[in-house]
């Protein structure tokens, strides 16, 4: 019988006849500074459309943020709870109730 190893880490388990890998990926703490900028400015872009009440481009600039920063649990976390926040603002439940699940499962 195999024993499978198990560690702090994430891994995925790949079986093929019999035979197990093990094959563990990196967790992305940290985003790249190539790619903190633009991060940065949809943040901002999203702050910025919503204190002149649009709300549409706001949300864009949230959904933006959130593509850039999917690999990367932190600013993961953070966008969804910007998100949730934005649901929260203009009372739209559907935003809020799909942002808090991203909140409590990135990665």
């Amino acid at each position: 019988m195999e024993q499978l190893l198990c560690c702090a880490g994430r891994m995925s388990l790949l079986a093929f006849d019999h035979h197990f890998t093990l094959e563990f990926m990196a967790l992305n703490t940290r985003m790249p500074l190539a790619l903190l900028p633009a991060f940065r400015k949809e943040l901002a872009e999203a702050s910025a459309a919503f204190e002149s009440r649009d709300l549409r481009a706001s949300w864009r600039h949230l959904e933006r943020a959130h593509i850039l920063c999917q690999p990367y649990p932190v600013a993961h976390a953070w966008v969804h709870w910007k998100m949730l926040v934005f649901g929260f603002q203009t009372k739209n439940a559907r935003k809020y109730a799909g942002s808090s699940h991203g909140c409590f499962s990135v990665g």
